[in-house]
């Protein structure tokens, strides 16, 4: 889906965005299934989804290239 909504501008910088956005979303889900996710803490979660948002963007910028 990233590669799909990605600029080709900037990708690795608007991928940690996604992955930040991602986050947000991710870490406010109601639910039973994400009451065990709510209760760890929230800063290394949002440092992972930052590093999949970077990763992503990089991997996709790189194949963009080729």
């Amino acid at each position: 889906m990233l590669a799909r909504v990605l600029p080709r501008r900037a990708t690795v910088g608007w991928g940690a965005l996604a992955g930040l956005g991602i986050a947000a979303l991710d870490l406010n889900l109601p639910g039973e299934r994400t009451a065990r996710v709510r209760a760890l803490a929230t800063a290394p979660q949002v440092a992972d989804h930052l590093a999949f948002g970077i990763i992503a963007g990089a991997a996709i910028a790189e194949l963009r290239r080729r």
